[in-house]
């Protein structure tokens, strides 16, 4: 007895018709293997460039955030006159900044507005400008600048002042090596908030 070649039939599936064929031959199936393996060998080669696309991106994406970021971070402090300005929403910030690349400013003209105060070391007057700040107790901390003034307006301790001087190291002695901002001009001012928190 020969095997019958089994006939389609019609059948209904979900309301839609669909013929049904008899059974698949060997090579049938080997063919729908075969053609679905290629597929998930393009699908992963697709993936595998596809994630090596992303990962360039993502490292250029990060290369000019840092780049862009250490730019920022220093023009921060920068306004349109070529200043450094220490600004007042930013100012404990914007002072550790300029202390911590003190390299970067030093020789630049900076802008500082503060409480005047003198003090003396070694038997000598020092005047400085400075600001409250958080400390270890509470408002105990200061952030401060030295200045050097040579100019005739006369200037009294706890006067509020705004500084415009070049950025300079002063290395009287070779161990205290410190910033010191050699004014060009001090301006009074009428008010000014003595603590500093951010």
């Amino acid at each position: 007895m020969s095997k019958k070649k089994q006939p389609e039939k019609i059948i209904k599936d979900n309301g839609s018709l669909k013929i049904k064929k008899g059974k698949k031959s060997d090579l049938d199936k080997f063919n729908e293997k075969h053609v679905a393996l290629k597929n998930v060998n393009v699908n992963s080669d697709k993936h595998k460039i596809g994630d090596t696309i992303r990962i360039i991106v993502i490292l250029l994406l990060i290369v000019c955030v840092i780049v862009l970021g250490m730019n920022i971070y220093h023009e921060s402090l920068k306004d349109g006159d070529n200043k450094y300005i220490i600004n007042e929403e930013s100012y404990l910030n914007d002072s550790l900044k300029l202390l911590e690349h003190k390299d970067d400013y030093i020789g630049k003209v900076v802008v500082v507005s503060g409480i005047y105060e003198t003090y003396t070391k070694d038997d000598k007057l020092y005047k400085m400008i400075y600001r409250k700040t958080p400390g270890n107790g509470g408002n105990n901390g200061i952030v401060a600048f030295d200045i050097s003034y040579t100019g005739d307006m006369e200037l009294n301790t706890n006067d509020y002042i705004k500084v415009t001087g070049i950025l300079q190291t002063n290395n009287d002695n070779e161990d205290d090596d410190y910033l010191i901002i050699k004014a060009s001009k001090i301006e009074k001012l009428e008010s000014l908030n003595e603590f500093v928190y951010k």
